[in-house]
């Protein structure tokens, strides 16, 4: 017992150790306003307005405002350190949260050990200060609860439900309508089932039993009482060669009737119920249905469709997939095969999904290879099992020693894409308070972080006409990016005086080619130019 306890907290260690040594040292460019905001909300409150662009009256909904104090908190005290060991706490909550959804599953534990530190450095792409790091936690959970409230629904599991959907509305709330999504698993298995040959026959079954209680209660003819008895003895012939028949078959997938699946109906209303306590009203639930009538899905990366042969994970992913279905006699539940189903085919519309499928289906897929190995591999052996055990701990430190190594010289903010350099200078030399300057929308946060008004920057959907009426700013931005909108039109359509552009780009070398911008700062990464307008454009 106490070696088994020993071995536990080792692989707890070690996960967290490994956790840790994948997380990104470098930020990504939403971490910025995330911590600007929650500054602002801290010392001012939330008044549904936008402090930080050009842009005058544009309304802001600050959807992840509980997320983003946090965050402010933690830089206040520790600095960007702070942020960077936050982030990883919360990675290593979840990939220890994966490792005990494996558990539960009764898979071997080392398969599950080793299968947990895979899916850590599959992930590690996804593990920055942002929304997400807390959402996948709550998504994983939420399954888990689900998968038992099916069976045995609880007072106690509806108050989690409703309290990890309040969590999700008000820590990540652009993408609370996944919870929503994740109970559908459950009722497509109903319908298919409610619809079957057996699901019909015990419909049957339950109707014809009522009818001859009612009818022995009532004291009916002894000839009606048979007739209904001859019924049922027909529909219980059905059911035993029914049940002798599906027993002979190899079924890939598994489904099960659940009697109390009308309660999922009660969890969904528990969902929504917790959606609406935020702040901001029903953004929870429209924000999808908003961004997807809008330009910004087909432009930002994450929105885009994946391409399989250019990401390692998912390619990974479908080879193990294809594999564990079309080769072994592995058994799927029908709500896991739903769930992996959906969330395969939302990665290959939006690349964003791409993490959420990977570790939401990481237990399924993790007992899967359990179930195969049981059946044709020897894993019971305890000197074998104590072998591997030590393999893994070794292949795991060696592993976080590298990664630790690898990135022990790279900064929280990286010069290469944010304008650190130039940001100084427009402090140190402009009025860079009232500034009205062009900026990417990749560093845009930076500058906002920095307390210089910005042209665009990652919150797209504050400058669409979904969000805000009349406002195309996204729009305009990125057809200038396509060439579509000469980027002096641009500068003329916002009165902008300046433009602040990466070194190299299509930006620069227009501006570099028209004399009506006069380079006023350059270093290796960025450019700043003034604009002066009124002119046309001239080759220099």
């Amino acid at each position: 017992m106490k070696k088994e306890k020993l071995r536990r907290l080792i692989a707890i260690v070690l996960i967290v150790i490994f956790t840790f040594s994948v997380v990104p040292k470098t930020f990504q460019n939403d971490t910025f306003y995330v911590i600007e905001l929650g500054r602002r909300i801290s010392e001012n409150g939330i008044d549904w307005q936008d402090h930080y662009s050009i842009h005058p009256n544009l309304e802001y909904k600050y959807p992840h405002w509980v997320f983003d104090i946090i965050n402010y908190f933690i830089y206040n005290a520790f600095g960007f350190g702070g942020i960077y060991v936050g982030t990883c706490v919360l990675a290593s909550i979840f990939m220890l949260l994966v490792f005990w959804n494996m558990r539960r599953k009764e898979i071997n534990f080392n398969l599950a050990f080793f299968s947990t530190l895979i899916v850590a450095y599959l992930m590690k792409g996804t593990f920055y200060a942002r929304g997400q790091i807390v959402s996948y936690s709550i998504f994983l959970l939420e399954y888990m609860i689900l998968e038992n409230f099916v069976e045995r629904p609880t007072f106690f599991k509806s108050l989690a439900l409703f309290a990890l959907s309040v969590i999700m509305a008000n820590i990540h709330g652009t993408a609370w309508m996944m919870m929503l999504v994740l109970v559908l698993p459950f009722i497509g298995e109903q319908v298919v089932y409610w619809y079957s040959l057996k699901g019909i026959n015990e419909r049957q079954l339950r109707k014809l039993k009522k009818k001859l209680k009612k009818a022995k209660e009532e004291n009916a003819s002894q000839e009606e009482i048979a007739k209904i008895e001859a019924k049922l003895a027909d529909f219980e012939e059905f059911k035993m060669k029914y049940a002798e028949a599906e027993s002979q078959k190899e079924h890939k997938i598994l489904i099960k009737e659940k009697k109390n699946i009308k309660y999922i109906w009660v969890a969904c209303l528990v969902l929504i119920l917790g959606a609406l306590l935020t702040p901001f009203g029903l953004t929870p639930i429209i924000y999808v249905l908003k961004t997807s009538v809008g330009n910004s899905m087909s432009y930002i990366n994450e929105h885009l469709p994946i391409i399989p042969a250019s990401s390692m994970e998912f390619l990974t992913y479908s080879i193990v997939m294809v594999a564990l279905l079309g080769f072994t006699k592995s058994k799927l539940k029908l709500y896991d095969a739903f769930l992996i189903l959906g969330l395969y085919l939302m990665t290959l519309s939006g690349r964003r999904y791409e993490f959420l499928l990977i570790g939401l289906t990481a237990g399924i897929v993790t007992k899967m290879i359990d179930d195969f190995m049981k059946e044709n591999i020897q894993t019971e052996n305890e000197k074998v099992s104590k072998t591997f055990f030590i393999i893994i701990c070794i292949v795991g430190a060696v592993a976080s020693i590298y990664f630790f190594v690898d990135k022990r010289k790279d900064s929280y903010i990286s010069e290469k894409t944010y304008p650190v350099q130039a940001t100084r200078f427009i402090k140190e030399n402009l009025d860079y308070q009232n500034i009205r300057m062009y900026n990417g929308y990749n560093y845009g946060s930076y500058l906002l972080m920095e307390g210089i008004p910005v042209f665009i920057d990652s919150r797209c959907d504050l400058y669409t006409p979904e969000f805000n009426k009349g406002v195309t700013v996204f729009d305009d931005y990125m057809k200038g990016q396509a060439g579509k909108i000469t980027i002096a039109g641009l500068m003329d359509q916002y009165e902008l005086e300046y433009a602040l552009v990466a070194a190299g780009s299509y930006e620069d070398n227009y501006m570099e080619e028209d004399l009506r911008f006069t380079q006023i700062y350059q270093d290796e990464n960025f450019a700043i130019y003034e604009y002066m307008g009124n002119g046309e454009r001239v080759a220099k």
